[in-house]
């Protein structure tokens, strides 16, 4: 009977400790989507206020720290209609903005509520280097290359 007693206050103190376990990953998830939605909305204050009280895994934490970095550093080579229609977009409701007028350099991209969302990353073939020897060169490098994928995203839909 004792050896019965034991093994059932292991198997309960266990249990416990996975449900308590439970909690935490899900808290995580619940932390991990809402910088992803923060980040997806280029809302870099509210996915670093998220990050910052989260308990989520370290390479995971790293992970965003990164994006949110490197989001900072592009920033200054992105349209400001961009983060106007983001602003609005966070103002008014929680979903993608409708459609971009006809003309704009956003036309086809954002087909409305509801709408699945792609998020594109590039790499520029050793633009570090490129950046330290050549900055103007690069930059107008940047603008030709940010061009094409508008251009490209416009031409298929988004």
């Amino acid at each position: 009977t004792l050896v019965f007693l034991i093994d059932f206050l292991v198997t309960r103190w266990f249990a416990d400790e996975l449900v308590k376990e439970k909690g935490h990953v899900e808290k995580a998830v619940l932390a991990a989507e809402q910088v992803a939605a923060a980040l997806s909305a280029f809302d870099l204050e509210t996915a670093e206020g998220t990050l910052s009280q989260a308990s989520l895994p370290d390479p995971l934490n790293v992970a965003f720290k990164n994006i949110i970095g490197n989001l900072k550093l592009y920033r200054p080579f992105l349209p400001d209609a961009l983060f106007e229609e983001l602003h609005a977009q966070r103002v008014t409701r929680h979903t993608l903005a409708p459609a971009a007028p006809p003309g704009s350099v956003y036309a086809g991209v954002g087909a409305g509520a509801g709408c699945e969302a792609t998020v594109v990353f590039t790499d520029i073939q050793s633009s570090t280097n490129i950046w330290e020897v050549c900055t103007s060169g690069m930059k107008k490098a940047l603008k030709i290359h940010n061009a094409v994928v508008r251009e490209q995203l416009g031409a298929h839909g988004g």
